[in-house]
């Protein structure tokens, strides 16, 4: 294994993790995976490229950031992403499915990686989301280097328009993360996360956190990524941000946002 596939510390391997098991009901079900809606295009190609499946925008920044491999959990019925995607990435990535028949909440949905994610260093972001500059996952992962930190949050300007977590960062300068809570309405302001990248002992609570929520209490409360952050910061875990970008990701799960992304498209 090359010196690029292994971790800031040298020691262990890079695994991407895609979580693809939503349903878009806020697209109102379209015909196929939203993951696959062709709304991004390399940021070095001709603008006569046909644009590319929305979910390559992460791909392409996990490959930077040196991911050997990435796993991505799909729900029955959208086979089409495996189909789609293949085995491997233009670049020689390596793409492996896990297949769920159901999951009520996106923690759980990470869960069902996590027999292929033993020893690994984890990249982690969101197949529906369009962000810039592609080495974000990159700065995420190089924000670990010289730190004990179990997990490093990617931080982006909070969007404003849609509910999104709001990251708390110690404003001392070392970037520690005091707290992670959700936005009680649309006018969010400072920072919100877009990427992770996490060591195998945050893997390790994350599984252990997801086998003590009932399934029944995930639906009821729509569990998120950012309820297991605030847990792993009471539990002890140590966790910091690092800002990758001034502009805000967008979000292509409604239709505003879905258009919005072809308005950018057809400006490239």
């Amino acid at each position: 294994m090359s010196k690029s596939r292994l971790d800031v510390a040298g020691a262990e391997p890079i695994v991407g993790l895609v979580p693809a098991a939503g349903l878009a009901t806020r697209l109102g079900r379209p015909a196929g995976s939203k993951e696959l809606l062709p709304v991004w295009r390399r940021p070095d190609s001709e603008g006569s490229q046909a644009a590319l499946p929305v979910v390559h925008c992460l791909l392409a920044s996990f490959e930077a950031a040196g991911a050997a491999r990435t796993v991505i959990v799909f729900r029955s019925g959208k086979e089409d992403i495996p189909d789609a995607l293949g085995s491997a990435t233009r670049d020689g990535m390596r793409l492996e499915y896990v297949r769920v028949d159901d999951t009520p909440s996106p923690p759980f949905t990470l869960n069902a990686a996590v027999p292929a994610l033993s020893g690994a260093t984890v990249l982690m972001g969101f197949p529906d989301v369009l962000f810039e500059p592609p080495s974000a996952v990159k700065q995420v992962l190089g924000r670990m280097t010289g730190t004990e930190a179990d997990a490093v949050l990617g931080l982006f300007p909070h969007p404003r328009v849609r509910r999104a977590d709001i990251v708390e960062v110690e404003a001392s300068g070392t970037g520690f993360v005091r707290a992670v809570r959700r936005t009680g309405n649309r006018a969010g302001e400072g920072w919100t996360w877009g990427l992770a990248a996490w060591r195998p002992r945050f893997t390790d609570f994350l599984h252990d956190f997801v086998a003590a929520v009932a399934v029944d209490d995930a639906r009821a409360g729509a569990l998120s990524v950012g309820d297991v952050f605030t847990a792993a910061i009471e539990s002890g875990l140590s966790l910091r941000a690092e800002t990758v970008s001034d502009q805000p990701f967008l979000d292509i799960g409604t239709p505003e946002a879905l258009e919005e992304a072809y308005r950018r498209l057809q400006n490239i």
